[in-house]
């Protein structure tokens, strides 16, 4: 499933306006609804999240090779390594452990996807780059990250600055991949600060 295609499907069971918020992958589904229908996004958030979430020259980020590996090793022990990608989210943090705990009763509740589907997941983050379509969106733009996170570099937030200067930003210190988990109150007030168009 390609990006466009998974923001499709999840624009069909969305209002038709709403603030769109998407945290990692997600924020690439809620940058791209920004992007292709403005009309139905009153603001956008993201949190813990990258418009191009794969190393580049000139750009930090996950290097290919790992998001390879990952892909690799979901065929060879799927368990074991959703268990390791989701302690990721909130390696460093004071709370990891018990974070970590609570991201997997959350997550492991649902039913298991494919590990095609989360391959398909990985192909995004290894190939989607939203960095200049990001740039004509024209409503309220927060955007939310973790000083700790492992997965999405702070150093692309001063990049971010310049290259979108319409949108603001926020780290939450001692926070890692998942601030609304380790850190919910400052979170949540990062939130409510902002003010949706329409």
């Amino acid at each position: 499933m390609t990006l466009e295609e998974m923001t499709a499907q999840v624009a069909k069971n969305a209002p038709d306006q709403a603030i769109w918020l998407g945290w990692s992958l997600g924020g690439l589904v809620a940058s791209q609804m920004a992007i292709t229908h403005p009309e139905r996004v009153q603001a956008l958030v993201t949190v813990a999240s990258s418009p191009c979430f794969s190393a580049r020259e000139g750009w930090p980020g996950i290097k290919p090779e790992v998001l390879c590996g990952f892909q690799q090793q979901l065929s060879d022990d799927f368990q074991r390594t959703v268990e390791r990608f989701l302690a990721l989210q909130t390696l460093g943090t004071e709370t990891a452990r018990q974070d970590a705990r609570m991201l997997k009763s959350v997550v492991l509740a649902q039913p298991v996807p494919d590990v095609e589907v989360l391959n398909g997941g990985l192909e995004i983050l290894k190939t989607v780059d939203l960095r200049e379509p990001l740039k004509n969106v024209n409503m309220p733009f927060l955007r939310l990250y973790g000083y700790l996170d492992g997965l999405v570099p702070r150093k692309i937030v001063p990049l971010l600055d310049t290259l979108w200067p319409h949108s603001t930003s926020q780290i939450i210190a001692k926070a890692a991949h998942a601030p609304f988990i380790s850190h919910p109150a400052a979170f949540c007030q990062a939130l409510t600060a902002l003010k949706p168009s329409r």
